[in-house]
């Protein structure tokens, strides 16, 4: 009798997030076209902490499109130029740029309207050490929690991550990700045991069939 025995890792399809974040023009960067247009009229006033503390009111907040490309502000309170003179690139750690870019993502990308335009920058400043004390962004909170809950989503593993499975042939086994993350993937991208998957929600069925390994 055949028998299959993997370790399940299962490993779906996860979005590749590009952000383009820019910092302030200097001689020695390459060139860029940068133009703002106004994504809405919220008003919010700050502590900027990378600036002293410095108290700012921001009136509306404007889009970025750097070289036709969308982009989001990481120097808050620092003036930029519309004349696209150059820019250089920000150093940010892994964890960092994956934070930024999933906000980027779950608050823009997925639907890029200009209001969510203005939710995932007023988001992005506060993730950069700028503190918000009071903005009419509509539901701000709310909206900001939404996101953040699916940025929490799409960083954890359903729990059965690692887990070994034995099956003999014809054998079938539903595992159950009491993470509640699973349902959120989208697509199988691996089976290096050649078993049958199905997924239904949160429940990942598998299946040994005679050409398991």
């Amino acid at each position: 009798m055949q028998t299959a025995t993997r370790k399940v890792s299962v490993w779906l399809a996860l979005l590749t997030l590009f952000t383009s974040i820019f910092m302030t023009p200097i001689t020695s960067a390459f060139a860029a076209d940068m133009t703002n247009i106004k994504a809405g009229d919220w008003i919010s006033s700050w502590q900027l902490n990378l600036l002293n503390g410095l108290h700012w009111t921001d009136n509306g907040i404007y889009k970025k499109v750097v070289d036709g490309q969308v982009a989001f502000c990481v120097e808050h309170g620092i003036d930029i130029e519309n004349s696209g003179s150059g820019w250089t690139p920000t150093n940010y750690s892994a964890a960092e740029k994956d934070k930024l870019a999933s906000i980027a993502y779950f608050a823009y990308q997925q639907n890029p309207t200009d209001a969510n335009y203005g939710l995932a920058q007023i988001m992005i400043w506060e993730e950069l050490n700028s503190e918000l004390l009071t903005t009419n962004y509509p539901d701000y909170q709310a909206k900001k929690a939404a996101v953040l809950k699916k940025v929490t989503t799409f960083n954890t593993k359903p729990s059965f991550n690692d887990q070994n499975i034995t099956l003999n042939v014809g054998d079938s086994v539903t595992l159950t990700d009491t993470n509640d993350t699973l349902a959120s993937y989208i697509e199988q991208t691996a089976n290096t045991a050649n078993l049958n998957i199905t997924k239904s929600g949160n429940k990942l069925t598998l299946t040994a069939t005679a050409n398991s390994k």
